[in-house]
C-alpha cells in the first residue's frame, strides 16, 4: 500500500482544462470514494494517477516518488473498469494471469496468485476454465478483480465498476469490495456516481464539482455539514429541499418567498443577506403547526418509510416520513422543520454554507 498527493494537478484537453489546480492527499492504506456528477473530472482523475492520460500541469507521486513521466506498467497501480474489460477470447484463468506472463513470472507463482486471488473472491475453480461470455455480471467483476489482486499493486483503482450490475448484486458486491479492503489493506480510490456507494463505502469522500474539489472528509460529516449548497444537493436521495429567502438582520430569522417566517434555532452574523435555505426531507414533518400549506402530488410507498412530494404555489417539498403514509394526490397538509431538525444557510450568491455564530435561538 503506499500514500498519493496530487499536488496543484491540471489535465487540459487542448485550450479545455477538465482539471482545475487540483490538491489532494491519501494516506496509505486508505479507502477514498470520489464522486460527483458526470463530466465533473473524477475518471480522469483516476486515468491519470493509473498514467492513461498525461498529467498537463502539478505533480503526482505514489509513496513519495514522482510518477508524472513513468509508463502505467510503473507505477504499480492496478484498475478496475466499469465494462470489466476481458479478454473474450481467453478463459478467466488466462484472463488473469496475463499480466503477469507479460512481467515473466514463473508458472508456479502464477498459478499460486490466481488459485488465492479465486479464494478470496469465492470464485469456483470451476470457473477459471470458462470463458467470460459464460459468466454472469457479478462472475465477471469478480474476474475483473482478480486480475487486479494478482499483481499485488501498491493502488486499487476502481472506475464505477458495479454500475451494469443489478440492484441486489450491488449490494453483494459492495460487501466484497468492502472485506477485500479490510483483508488486503491497499490503498483504494473508488469513483461512482452512485449514492449508496458513496455514503458506505469509503472512510473518506471526495466531491468533485466542474474539476474542482468542493469538499472532502468522512461522509457523516459531509452529509450533516456540507460546506456548499452543491456538496448538500448532491449528497443524499431524494435531494435536499431549497427555498430562497432573505436572513434577517438579527440572524434569528429567515424570511421566505411567501412572507413565510422561519425562526432559526441558531443565530447567524452578517446582517440581511439573500441565502437558500436547505432542509433534508426526513427533517420535514406533516404538523398541524407547519409554515408551509401544501396539496400532495404524490406518495412514494418504499416498505420502510415513504417519500411525500408536494407542493404550493411558490415551493416544491419532499417529505420523508416513517412506515406507510395514508395520504394520497391532491390531499392537502401542513409541513414544517422536525424538532431540533438542522436548518442549513448558503449565500446565495457564492453557494457557501454559512456558520452559525451560537446556539441561542
Amino acid at each position: 500500500m503506499a500514500a498519493i498527493e496530487f499536488d496543484n494537478v491540471v489535465k487540459r484537453y487542448g485550450d479545455d482544462a477538465v482539471i482545475h489546480g487540483l490538491d489532494l492527499a491519501i494516506q496509505a492504506g486508505e479507502f477514498l470514494i470520489v464522486v460527483g456528477p458526470s463530466g465533473c473530472g473524477k475518471s480522469t482523475l483516476l486515468r491519470l494517477l493509473a498514467g492513461l492520460e498525461p498529467i498537463s500541469d502539478g505533480t503526482v507521486r505514489i509513496d513519495g516518488r514522482v510518477v508524472n513521466d513513468l509508463e502505467p506498467r510503473e507505477r504499480n497501480v492496478a484498475m478496475v473498469f466499469q465494462n470489466y474489460a476481458l479478454y473474450p477470447h481467453m478463459t478467466v484463468f488466462n484472463n488473469m494471469a496475463y499480466g503477469l506472463r507479460i512481467q515473466r513470472r514463473p508458472k508456479h507463482d502464477i498459478k499460486a496468485r490466481i488459485e488465492r486471488a479465486a479464494q478470496i473472491l469465492q470464485l469456483d475453480p470451476g470457473l477459471l476454465k470458462r470463458r467470460p461470455k459464460q459468466l454472469s455480471g457479478g462472475q465477471r467483476q469478480r474476474v475483473a478483480m482478480g486480475r487486479a489482486i494478482v499483481r499485488e499493486p501498491k493502488v486499487f483503482l476502481f472506475d464505477e465498476p458495479l454500475s451494469n450490475l443489478d440492484a441486489k448484486l450491488r449490494v453483494q458486491m459492495r460487501i466484497e469490495i468492502k472485506r477485500l479492503h479490510r483483508m488486503l489493506g491497499i490503498t483504494t480510490l473508488y469513483v461512482t456516481h452512485d449514492q449508496v456507494e458513496a455514503m458506505t463505502l469509503g472512510e473518506r469522500l471526495v466531491v468533485m464539482n466542474g474539476g474542482r474539489i468542493e469538499q472532502v472528509g468522512p461522509p457523516a460529516v459531509l452529509y450533516d455539514h456540507p460546506a456548499t449548497r452543491f456538496v448538500a444537493g448532491f449528497l443524499g436521495s431524494p435531494a435536499m429541499n431549497f427555498m430562497p429567502g432573505r436572513l434577517a438582520a438579527d440572524g434569528r430569522c429567515v424570511m421566505l418567498a411567501d412572507g413565510a417566517r422561519l425562526a432559526l434555532e441558531r443565530r447567524y452574523v452578517g446582517g440581511e443577506q439573500d441565502v437558500d435555505v436547505g432542509i433534508r426531507p426526513e427533517h420535514l414533518s406533516p404538523a398541524e403547526h407547519g409554515i408551509f400549506t401544501q396539496r400532495v402530488e404524490m406518495v412514494e410507498h418504499l416498505g420502510a418509510d415513504s417519500l411525500i412530494h408536494a407542493a404550493d404555489a411558490h415551493r416544491a417539498l419532499v417529505c420523508r416520513v416513517a412506515g406507510h403514509s395514508p395520504l394520497t394526490a391532491g390531499d392537502e397538509l401542513r409541513l414544517g422543520p422536525a424538532e431540533a431538525a438542522p436548518v442549513h444557510l448558503f449565500d446565495q450568491a457564492t453557494g457557501v454554507r454559512l456558520e452559525a455564530c451560537d446556539t441561542a435561538a
